[in-house]
């Protein structure tokens, strides 16, 4: 019977791989190609890399979207002068960008469903990091085994952001909550899990995405394209024990696939 895993339940062992190296990489769009191989540009990479996840993105697409974000950007750093205080600001933000872009989640959707208000916490986190980053704030992303979330550096403070949470989802300067908070996420990991609480890039983040279309990908039993997806994931994140644990259930899942096929 076809083994089904979810993102939660991929801790499996410190086994690392080299993903694409060796390896064949199969673009599903030049624009996606483009991305990976061509792009220079540090901020626009970082966000198209998010972007090119999605099969039907072209280049117009993309500037187009860039455009967008931008926009809200410009809009957002007009009000900061009305708010006395930086963590007003910030609440402000935090607030904005989720009503605008955040009203139904789903465990693994697309950075581009935003368009349509859909999100999880890696399309939600990358976003607020994005633009936090636009506005000249200090952004730290955080990996757990189940979750991602947002702390945001200031001179003198540090705030919380949890993409998934409109109503709590915003820690104030407050280290004692915020430590609190993270404690709770840590509670609601797996038990036989290795903790994990790390700081990562935003283009990590966006190799989970990756790893995000790729656990759907192997639930399908489609384990061909579950690897490809692996190995591009693999260039973004390459020192994942997620990315290298799936890609060691999927290589496993290969020969048996093949047969059944015969």
């Amino acid at each position: 019977m076809r083994q089904v895993i979810y993102i939660w339940i991929l801790i499996l062992s410190g086994i690392a791989m080299d993903g694409a190296q060796g390896q064949t990489i199969r673009w599903h769009s030049s624009f996606e190609e483009k991305v990976f191989t061509q792009w220079t540009d540090s901020s626009s990479k970082e966000l198209a890399a998010f972007f090119a996840a999605d099969p039907v993105i072209t280049d117009s697409l993309f500037f187009h979207k860039e455009t967008e974000l931008t926009s809200l950007c410009n809009q957002l750093a007009k009000k900061r002068k009305k708010f006395l205080a930086e963590s007003q600001f910030l609440y402000y933000v935090f607030k904005q960008v989720h009503n605008r872009y955040m009203y139904h989640y789903q465990p693994y959707p697309l950075f581009t469903s935003l368009q349509d208000s859909v999100y999880n916490c890696v399309s939600g986190t990358a976003l607020y990091a994005w633009v936090l980053g636009k506005l000249g704030f200090v952004t730290e992303v955080r990996e757990m085994n189940r979750h991602v979330y947002l702390r945001v550096h200031t001179v003198r403070s540090t705030y919380l952001i949890d993409a998934t949470d409109l109503d709590n989802g915003f820690v104030s300067d407050d280290e004692v909550l915020i430590s609190r908070r993270e404690l709770w996420y840590a509670s609601n990991e797996i038990a036989q899990a290795r903790p994990c609480n790390k700081i990562i890039t935003l283009s990590n983040l966006a190799g989970l995405q990756y790893f995000n279309e790729a656990v759907k990908a192997f639930n399908r039993g489609t384990y061909e394209k579950c690897m490809q997806i692996l190995n591009k994931a693999n260039i973004l994140y390459p020192d994942s024990e997620k990315i290298a644990n799936l890609q060691i259930m999927a290589q496993k899942q290969l020969p048996s696939a093949v047969a059944r096929i015969r």
